[in-house]
């Protein structure tokens, strides 16, 4: 498998969501997967910055797929991948509008409301 390929799977994303996520567009990601250009040394360091994935791993495969990160780093990736589900989900971005206009009374109160909705609890 293609390791730009195994790298989108990794990370459960399209290639759409994948190439948004960096600013760049869905045919430069394909035309890489499916051989027809190879990974540029400039658009593989772009994705270990965005993603986290190893430019050495997916230019030479060599290293593990995953660069070493602060927690600062793992953060900002985790605040990035929150913020690609909620712009796949409408129904999420209308409810979150919402909520921003709220007061801290009635988000207690809705807070309280979603707790019972929330399966892990």
């Amino acid at each position: 498998m293609n390791r730009l390929k195994e790298a989108i799977k990794a990370l459960n994303l399209t290639q759409v969501e994948f190439a948004k996520g960096m600013g760049t567009s869905q045919s430069t990601i394909a035309s890489v997967t499916s051989g027809k250009n190879s990974l540029s040394k400039i658009l593989a360091f772009l994705i270990e910055k965005t993603y986290g994935i190893s430019s050495d791993w997916l230019l030479y495969g060599t290293g593990e797929m995953y660069v070493a990160q602060s927690e600062e780093e793992i953060a900002v990736q985790e605040q990035n991948s929150l913020l690609r589900r909620i712009e796949k989900n409408p129904e999420i971005r209308e409810i979150l509008g919402i909520l921003l206009k709220l007061d801290k009374k009635d988000l207690a109160q809705i807070l309280a409301i979603a707790k019972t909705f929330d399966k892990k609890e």
